[in-house]
């Protein structure tokens, strides 16, 4: 039975995308663990608290130079592992498994944390001994449902051991009320804490905006974000006349067919100017700053995280009716239009286009909506959630599985 006057010691487990075979966040430039933008908030949230230890573990090759500097209550350590059938080993799955289980059954941690049931994080922490919790980012039991992906193995496969994941933790993460409406579907050990947004989406001053606005498209180039849906609705637009610039950050797989279909068709579609096309970008936050709406015409989302970066730094949000963007947008923080209905979704930009004043009130409303996703409000919040796991089980329960 852990000492209430001692730190709390979590082990947060997370994939390094600098590890991931052909992984689309794989970068020479940023140091590992290199993680999805709403677990780097949450690291920068722990960094401030008092009374936890966070050791950060990642199963890489990455040389001790190339990882990150420990910060406050937050430390980092990269694992080695081993491929022990080679090729055979799920590019890495395996290995990095059994090295980080074997690291954290060797240590004493009174919770590991989980980011992610996609790869061996999740596996990771419900077998390794210790109390558990996993925050679930992507639903892959809602994914494999998508059309188009109901024929991909792999898809099948994440969803499965999702689900063994989800029956043997004892905690779960839901990012959004419509992720906690699903997880609750299938277990009570859920709450709801939201993603977290990096502090600096919030602290940097923005940079003055010129008179004709900019609108943003943020995302991978996949069906699911329809980044056609952008591209049609702006040549529209300026076939009607309205004097607006478009920009897209893309990202993605730049060898995918859809991918190449949509540069393609960014550079052929528009009427009269050219849509920017920057891919890959590592400074969002200056993109922001030179932006003011979003627009986010997605047909699925456990979590939008690019609208809530957006609405930090008080963009003007128009998106798609989906339920993870109802709370977000709703009560005048946004304006949303049908998934189906692309006139509404032309009609829903061309309002913010033409009404600068409705622009701004949204703006202010949108910045103050995503106040509570801020860095060291969820940290808190995550906290509470693993002494209230701790608490709910029996101390027999609370040592070594």
């Amino acid at each position: 039975m852990r000492n209430p006057q001692s730190p709390l010691k979590v082990a947060m487990l997370v994939v390094d995308a600098n590890d991931v075979r052909g992984s689309s966040m794989k970068s020479d430039t940023k140091p590992s663990p290199n993680v999805h933008p709403a677990i780097e908030a949450l690291f920068q949230g722990f960094e401030g608290l008092e009374g936890i230890e966070v050791d950060v573990l990642f199963g890489s090759l990455t040389p001790p130079s190339l990882i990150r500097a420990a910060h406050g209550a937050v430390r980092y350590h990269s694992i080695p592992y081993r491929r022990p059938f080679g090729a055979l080993s799920g590019g890495g799955f395996l290995g990095r498994f059994l090295s980080l289980r074997n690291y954290v059954r060797s240590h004493s941690f009174d919770l590991v944390h989980a980011q992610g049931s996609e790869r061996e994080s999740a596996l990771t922490a419900v077998f390794s001994g210790s109390p558990s919790v996993i925050t679930l980012h992507g639903l892959m039991g809602e994914v494999v449902q998508m059309r188009g992906n109901r024929m991909l193995w792999h898809y099948w496969v994440a969803a499965l051991l999702e689900r063994l994941a989800m029956r043997r933790a004892d905690g779960l993460v839901a990012i959004s009320p419509y992720a906690l409406r699903v997880i609750l579907g299938q277990s009570s050990k859920a709450r709801f804490i939201p993603n977290a947004v990096r502090r600096e989406f919030y602290l940097e001053p923005r940079q003055k905006r010129q008179d004709m606005p900019t609108v943003l498209f943020v995302g991978n180039l996949t069906p699911v974000k329809r980044p056609d849906w952008f591209i049609r609705a702006v040549d529209a637009l300026w076939k009607e006349g309205l004097s607006f610039k478009a920009r897209m950050l893309c990202m993605g797989n730049p060898k995918h067919p859809y991918f190449i279909e949509m540069v393609a068709m960014a550079d052929r579609l528009p009427a009269s100017r050219k849509i920017d096309l920057r891919f890959n970008v590592a400074n969002v936050i200056a993109e922001l700053d030179q932006a003011d709406i979003l627009f986010a015409p997605s047909t699925w989302e456990s979590m939008g995280i690019a609208v809530c970066e957006a609405m930090a730094k008080g963009l003007c949000v128009v998106g798609s009716r989906i339920e993870a963007n109802i709370p977000l947008l709703g009560q005048g923080c946004g304006v949303m239009f049908s998934t189906d209905n692309f006139k509404e979704a032309v009609d829903a930009l061309r309002s913010v286009i033409l009404d600068p004043d409705l622009t701004r009130r949204i703006s202010e409303k949108s910045r103050e909506r995503v106040q509570s996703y801020a860095p060291d409000v969820v940290a808190g919040e995550t906290v509470d959630f693993y002494r209230q796991v701790l608490r709910t089980r029996s101390p027999a329960e609370n040592g070594p599985k």
